[in-house]
C-alpha cells in the first residue's frame, strides 16, 4: 500500500510541476517511471507472498510429518533418527530397527511416532 501510494504521489506531483514553464517534467519520464517503480513493486510482493507460502525449514514444523528411521526394536518408547539427529519416540504400534516412522506429533522432546507405510522399509520388516 505504501509503494503504490509512492508510486501516486510521484506521479501527482509530477504531474503539477508539468504546469510550470522552467520546471516542467517530460511526461513519457513520469511515465516510465512510474510503471517501473510499480512493476517493481509487484515483484517484490510477488516474492513475498512466495516466500511466506514456503515450509518451514526449522523448528517443530519442520519435524511435523518427516520421516524418522528407528534405531532399535521397541513396543511402546525408543530411540529414533531425525535428520542425522536422536530423539525419544513414543508409538502405539510396535516398531522394527530401521524401520521408517512418520512423526505425527511433538511433546517437548518426544516425538510421536507412526509407521509409515508410504516409504520402504529397509530390513525386511
Amino acid at each position: 500500500a505504501l509503494g503504490l501510494g509512492g508510486v501516486v504521489a510521484f506521479v501527482t506531483g509530477s504531474v503539477i510541476l508539468l504546469d510550470e514553464g522552467n520546471l516542467g517534467i517530460s511526461l513519457p519520464l513520469i511515465i516510465g517511471t512510474a510503471l517501473l517503480s510499480v512493476g517493481f513493486f509487484l515483484w517484490v510482493m510477488g516474492r513475498m507472498l512466495r516466500f511466506r507460502r514456503r515450509r518451514a525449514v526449522t523448528g517443530r514444523e519442520e519435524l511435523l510429518d518427516a520421516v524418522a528411521e528407528a534405531m532399535e526394536d521397541f513396543e511402546r518408547e525408543g530411540r529414533v533418527r531425525v535428520h542425522s539427529e536422536s530423539w525419544r519416540a513414543v508409538t502405539d504400534k510396535p516398531v522394527h530397527k530401521g524401520q521408517k516412522l512418520r512423526i505425527r506429533n511433538m511433546r517437548g522432546l518426544v516425538l510421536e511416532v507412526t509407521p509409515d507405510n508410504q516409504s520402504v522399509i529397509e530390513g525386511g520388516h
